[in-house]
């Protein structure tokens, strides 16, 4: 009788105060650990232009939404079928194209942020 009381009012304090380690935590945590892998591999090709978009990416999106991992994968499986399609995916890259691409705004107007992306 005793442990079915203790048992009782355990379930009512586990109630009371909910795991804050819950699902979302923790799909992040797995987000963030795949992106991790995606961008080591990608690192271990030793490319100049594969290491810019490593960066560009990591400080774009250091903690990945599930879009943002879906985008990563279809970028690195066309880094890893072709090293030179790594310039496309860089700011840089991005900013040039974007730039030559409208006309120039007047400095300070205008200039939107520009991320690696598809």
């Amino acid at each position: 009788m005793r442990w079915l009381l203790l048992l009782m009012i355990a379930i009512f304090v586990m109630e009371l105060f909910p795991a804050e380690t819950g699902g979302e935590e923790y799909s992040q945590r797995s987000r963030n650990e795949q992106q991790d892998e995606l961008l080591v591999q990608l690192t271990a090709m030793k490319d100049p232009l594969v290491d810019e978009f490593v960066r560009d990416w990591l400080a774009a999106f250091p903690s990945p939404s599930a879009a943002k991992l879906s985008e990563l994968r279809v970028i690195a499986a066309r880094i890893n079928a072709d090293a030179s399609q790594a310039e496309r995916f860089t700011v840089r890259y991005r900013r040039n194209a974007s730039i030559s691409s409208q006309v120039r705004p007047i400095v300070g107007f205008g200039a939107e942020e520009v991320s690696p992306s598809l």
